[in-house]
């Protein structure tokens, strides 16, 4: 009868001395038959002790015999796909869980266990024991699932306050002092490793960790390493993933990217359904969303109802707003870092659901075993009846369509060289009313390698592709139908390289070129006896040549010190024609004096300058620290927008020799601090931004098809402060965050010019100026089959301009303006629930399904969108005036939704 070796094995270091069983050539006749028939003969034939748990080999068949071959093959080859490995020890051999560890030292193979049991693995010859002091641990992190590589893994020395986190390979190296130390690797949603080696000399250690196994009693919402918000040097970073994006109430119980983001703490919309989202009191254009690498330029569907984001896609979700690596660049505010997720490497995979609104499905699984995965799926809307719903009488006659696909291939071609393509594709259709049809979709693609050179340098290459295009046609009037186009592509090459020279030690540089074209505008006639004029505004053409390097530096065990520098030109160039005005007037046909007429790839004007960042954490304890940062960012385009919401007709454009680049300074102060054992953390962030060449429009300025956009645009400067404060609760049945955030947004408009003074050259709110925002979210686990979510937003209304005297001329009734945005709009609060029910718990059910009711807006507050005046006819109605104030509400009711979700 077989016993387990566990108790001797903790009674001493295991060195491993596997020399002659890893050259011992066996013959084994059994097969077609069970594990314990074929231990039995091998230990009959041969000096060889097998360990095990009996209940781990019940399922183990062996189907073939083996003549001659090497023990450690034959090994390997039986407990294929079993789930199980082993270590050697002198004549001995011990079945362990295949998560177990693989260390290799100098090119031999040695065998190592997993450490909880107390082991502790000599890595390196006993005999070099104190001919080093430092060595170096290198390796690469995969899933157990799927034996696909996890990028951003992180790996902690406990004791030191050191660390590593794994590169787009799943690749990482540390060095240590040579000695004994516990290492520990984790990363979100995977179960927590820690091994604990004696290091003697330079090793590989490669790391498989398991799907966590999570009970009631510990849902766990953030599954990182659970002091990563201290430990770390970053600072202004949210981080978010599909199960907990899943976990929240949805409008039309779809889970949402963006409204998900919204609930954290220094991010916000101007209302309801908005599109876009504003980060610090920064522009919805003054976001960089990147999807596996490629920039998004619209993220809505349905001008906000819903993300273009499909939750099914992603693996996590990683949201910038200060403390920039040098990495990224090209926006002022904010980068949100989007990865897809690899499919599943060992079987196919599927999941979808059946909501109100729309459907999805999506699939994963091996094309070429154990070399390429896939990962593709979609959704399709079905949206007219809930847009009946809608208090708005146009709303409420509108019909739409829209639908969004991704796909992904995963290529590990070697154990150093790995390639993966993405590609997306969105559209929507919408009729507004009887009138205008808009139509829009982006179109995106990516395709990285990355390659490992050795155990200290590792590199990446991305080829990106993207395109947003939006056609608005009003097709009401035949006579006066016409269609309206505007856009903009985008193409890119980045290269960059990770290298870790020491321990202390971390270095990535990289390259990156971007070439821009922007459509500005064309209006074309859409029937054949329309009257309207064709109007066609010049394509605009740019490039952007970055050069970027950060360094981090653990200068000891409580202070961790990161700089970058980031080198970016931009150069707009032709064909383009620029207007020439007279010296020291403003801009207007009256002071028009030539125009520039620049040829084909002809330089019109270029901007350049350095973008320097910095961050710095001091540990003041175990669950305290203290992180400061500064960066400076330069932005080259813009989306042309006078408007607090993105509109249909907005586009963007290019710095020219009259738009200038926006330049950002942040500095950010913030206190992070933990308790009751990490599983309650708390964060507390001071921030100040001074943004310069900040442009703001002229009072009735027409945007569309403006071939003198200059004459109604002002520049000016602008500043934002704040201070967000977020506690969160990341274990237990009971999980969530409450979050406050205070924040102003100022802007002014000064000049020598009394038409482009806005407020009398005083700072005055920006469209996005929200001061108080109060967020609360909880998710509760009823049952193992019933979980109860809720979340509630509080905000200060927008700013907005009201009209304050009226007066008669000529049988005219006029309107005179206040100061621009000298009132707000209502405040905002909203309160979203939702009950789920997961009726299928068993483990190797091939069909599980789950049922999600949710609740949007449960009082049905009518939250105001927007107030507009129109001019009507004087009435006993309208108290005999000729304008009539309106307030427009876009969910004015609690909107129930029932979704069934399925995977398989």
């Amino acid at each position: 009868m077989k016993i387990i070796l566990a108790g001797s094995l903790i009674l001493f270091q295991v060195q491993v001395y596997a020399q002659l069983l890893d050259k011992l050539l066996i013959t084994i006749d059994t097969s077609s038959g069970g594990f314990e028939s074929f231990v039995n003969e091998l230990e009959d034939k041969y000096p060889v002790k097998v360990f095990y748990r009996k209940e781990w080999i019940d399922q183990i068949r062996v189907e073939k015999g083996y003549s001659q071959t090497l023990l450690p093959d034959v090994l390997r080859d039986v407990l294929k796909n079993s789930g199980l490995s082993y270590m050697s020890y002198r004549s001995n051999i011990v079945l362990v869980p295949e998560y177990s560890l693989l260390l290799i030292n100098n090119g031999k193979q040695l065998n190592g266990i997993e450490s909880a049991t107390g082991q502790v693995i000599s890595v390196g010859n006993p005999v070099n024991k104190g001919r080093y002091k430092v060595a170096e641990i290198s390796g690469t992190i995969k899933n157990y699932k799927d034996d696909l590589p996890i990028p951003g893994a992180e790996v902690m020395i406990e004791g030191l306050n050191q660390g590593a986190l794994t590169d787009d390979l799943g690749h990482y190296s540390i060095q240590l002092p040579v000695g004994r130390h516990s290492l520990k690797y984790s990363y979100i949603g995977l179960e927590e490793q820690v091994v604990r080696i004696d290091l003697i000399e330079d090793g590989v250690l490669d790391i498989h960790l398991n799907e966590e196994a999570i009970p009631l009693e510990e849902v766990t919402i953030y599954a990182e390493s659970p002091d990563r918000n201290i430990s770390s040097a970053g600072m202004s970073i949210l981080k978010i993933n599909s199960k907990e994006i899943n976990k929240l109430p949805a409008l039309a119980g779809e889970p949402d990217v963006i409204k998900s983001i919204t609930l954290l703490p220094g991010v916000q919309t101007v209302g309801e359904n908005a599109s876009g989202f504003n980060v610090r009191g920064g522009k919805t254009d003054q976001n960089l969303i990147l999807l596996d690498g490629a920039s998004m330029y619209n993220t809505s569907h349905l001008f906000g109802m819903l993300s273009m984001i499909n939750t099914s896609a992603i693996e996590n979700v990683v949201l910038y707003k200060g403390g920039i690596p040098a990495t990224y660049g090209g926006r002022i505010s904010s980068v949100m870092d989007i990865q897809v997720k690899d499919g599943n490497k060992e079987k196919v995979h599927g999941e979808g659901s059946i909501g109100p609104v729309f459907s999805k499905l999506s699939f994963e699984g091996p094309m070429i075993r154990n070399i390429c995965t896939f990962n593709a799926g979609g959704r399709f809307s079905y949206t007219d009846w809930i847009l009946k719903m809608l208090p708005d009488i146009n709303l409420r006659n509108s019909r739409s369509i829209f639908y969004d696909f991704y796909g992904k291939l995963d290529f590990n071609l070697t154990q150093k060289d790995r390639i993966s393509v993405f590609a997306y594709y969105s559209f929507d259709r919408f009729r507004f009313g009887t009138s205008s049809v808009y139509q829009y979709g982006n179109l995106l693609g990516s395709v990285k390698y990355g390659h490992i050179f050795n155990a200290k340098l590792s590199s990446s290459f991305l080829v990106a592709y993207s395109d947003y295009n939006l056609d608005v046609t009003d097709d009401a009037i035949d006579y006066l139908s016409s269609v309206f186009n505007t856009g903009v592509s985008q193409r890119s090459v980045r290269v960059e390289f990770f290298y870790t020279p020491q321990y202390r030690h971390k270095i990535n540089f990289g390259i990156e070129g971007i070439q821009y074209q922007f459509r500005p505008g064309q209006r074309r006639p859409y029937h054949p006896e329309s009257m309207i004029v064709p109007k066609i505004l010049e394509n605009e053409q740019s490039f952007e040549s970055t050069a970027f390097v950060s360094y981090q530096y653990e200068i000891g065990p409580r202070i961790i010190l990161s700089a970058g520098l980031r080198y970016s030109a931009f150069f707009n160039y032709g064909p383009g024609v620029i207007h020439q005005y007279e010296d020291g007037l403003p801009f207007s046909h009256f002071t028009l004096t030539d125009s520039i007429q620049y040829g084909k790839n002809e330089v019109i004007q270029r901007y350049m300058g350095l973008e320097p960042r910095f961050s710095l954490r001091y540990r003041l304890g175990d669950n305290t620290s203290l992180k400061v940062s500064y960066n400076k960012t330069r932005q080259y385009l813009q989306m042309i927008s006078n408007t607090a919401i993105i509109s249909p007709t907005d586009f963007w454009k290019s710095c020219d020799p009259y738009i200038e680049p926006l330049l950002a300074d942040q500095v950010a102060l913030g206190v992070f601090r933990n308790f009751m054992g990490n599983r309650v953390e708390m964060s507390c962030e001071l921030y100040y931004k001074q943004i310069q060449n900040v442009i703001d429009y002229k009072n009735g300025t027409v945007i569309v098809l403006n071939d003198f956009l200059e004459n109604d645009l002002m520049s000016g400067s602008g500043k934002a402060y704040g201070l967000e404060i977020l506690v969160r609760k990341t274990s237990g049945r009971l999980t969530g965050w409450a979050s406050y955030t205070f924040s102003r947004s100022l802007i002014r408009m000064d000049s020598d010019n009394d038409d482009e003074v806005i407020n009398g050259g005083n700072h005055y709110p920006s469209n996005y100026d929200k001061p108080h925002d109060v967020t609360l979210v909880g998710n509760f686990q009823l049952s193992r089959s019933w979980r109860l979510a809720a979340d509630f937003n509080y905000s200060t209304g927008r700013p907005v301009t009201f009209p304050e005297i009226k007066y008669q001329l000529e049988r005219s009734e006029i309107v005179y303006y206040s100061d621009r945005n000298k009132y707000r709009l209502p405040a905002y609060h909203r309160l979203n629930v939702s009950v789920s029910y997961d009726g299928n718990l068993k483990r190797n059910k091939k069909f599980n399904t789950s049922w999600t009711f949710s609740v949007y807006n449960v009082y049905g507050r009518k939250n105001v969108f927007s107030v507009f005046y129109n001019k009507e006819l004087p009435s006993l109605d309208n108290d005999f005036t000729r304008f009539g104030l309106y307030k427009l509400s876009i969910i004015a009711r609690p909107i129930p939704t029932l979704t069934f979700n399925f995977n398989f």
